[in-house]
């Protein structure tokens, strides 16, 4: 039988050699255990302080990402038209009644004799210089040109509860003073 074909025995002279190998392979895998170990405390005590706490109370990190903030104490949500429209009556003169009860102008159009141009003309609507009598100034007024006819949009303002505004814009056409377009809306600022 040659050597090669002899099954693979140990020999005592071998059996050093067994040994520091074993052992190398053991102090490597120690190392890596000790290294997990270390990664997995350093974990715990970063981001969960209240774990290792002997007290029972949490602790907070030692990074604060984000504060939670309180929400405030009274914020009306905004559900409805019905639930908005009770809060007119916070912009002074202003009231669910009269809002509701702004007659809009009827837009009309009709060629002139010549037919060179159509004339767009507004009947049938209130008179702003009636409504301004009995509410308060608007806080912005502007004014442009739709056609042949100009026309006035005023806006009133109300801040009712913390970031919520209530708004009403009525739009007029300028010569006549009717009541063209009425809004009644809210937003967050």
């Amino acid at each position: 039988m040659k050597t090669s074909d002899k099954p693979n025995i140990i020999k005592p002279e071998n059996e050093e050699v067994l040994l520091v190998v074993n052992k190398e392979k053991a102090q490597s895998i120690l190392w890596i255990v000790i290294g997990i170990l270390c990664l997995a405390s350093a974990y715990i005590s970063l981001f969960h302080a209240d774990i290792i706490s002997n007290a029972g109370e949490k602790m907070a990190p030692y990074f604060v990402i984000e504060e939670k903030k309180e929400a405030p104490n009274r914020v009306i949500q905004p559900r409805s038209y019905e639930t908005m429209i009770g809060h007119i009556s916070k912009i002074s003169g202003w009231n669910q009644e009269l809002i509701e009860g702004i007659e809009i102008a009827t837009e009309h159009s009709k060629m002139l004799e010549d037919y060179q141009r159509k004339v767009t003309l507004y009947e049938g609507g209130d008179n702003f210089d009636e409504l301004i009598q009995k509410v308060s100034e608007p806080s912005q007024e502007s004014e442009d040109e739709e056609g042949d006819f100009k026309i006035v949009r005023v806006t009133w303002r109300k801040l009712i509860a913390k970031k919520l505004v209530i708004v009403i814009t009525l739009t007029y056409e300028k010569e006549s003073r009717q009541i063209i377009n009425k809004n009644f809306s809210w937003e967050t600022i």
